[in-house]
């Protein structure tokens, strides 16, 4: 099965204090304080999400990894450094529900988590960042005109060394 050859891509670094509404809001389990208005929350149940690090979401994962510079260096992450990288993948939503179409929702979903670990592991590699977790959304969007038109996306936040 053929999925993600459609992809858009968005980045933004953060300080811890910009991080905390970004970690809420990526969350898949949407259980945080955000309250976004493309959200659709009857939509939310069919969003997932990976941690790393042993962690149950990105926010924790974050801390976890604050923790282990402190640890390592004697010295807390300064508050001027831009400790969160947020990689957002913008999914085609014609491609997504046409595969999920083929290959049914459950499956299509699982092989999206699994390409997207593979992708974090080779943007680790690459810029030499900590892949804190994955949170595909599949609850945004906006009303058109009959229907909503969705905005499939994948979160991937890491830790900048």
């Amino acid at each position: 099965m053929s999925v993600l050859p459609r992809v858009g891509v968005h980045c933004c670094y953060y300080k811890r204090k910009e991080a905390i509404p970004v970690l809420d809001h990526a969350d898949a389990k949407r259980s945080g304080l955000t309250n976004s208005d493309n959200v659709h929350w009857d939509h939310s149940v069919d969003n997932a999400g990976y941690y790393f690090h042993g962690a149950s979401s990105c926010a924790e994962a974050l801390d976890l990894m604050c923790q282990k510079h402190k640890d390592v260096t004697g010295k807390k992450v300064r508050v001027d450094n831009n400790v969160l990288f947020e990689h957002v993948l913008c999914l085609s939503e014609k491609h997504y529900s046409k595969l999920e179409k083929l290959n049914g929702k459950d499956k299509v979903k699982l092989a999206t988590i699994k390409r997207l670990k593979q992708y974090a592991m080779a943007v680790k590699s690459e810029l030499g960042v900590e892949v804190l977790g994955l949170d595909l959304h599949l609850d945004e969007g906006r009303y058109g005109p009959w229907k909503i038109i969705g905005l499939y996306a994948m979160c991937m936040l890491m830790f900048n060394l």
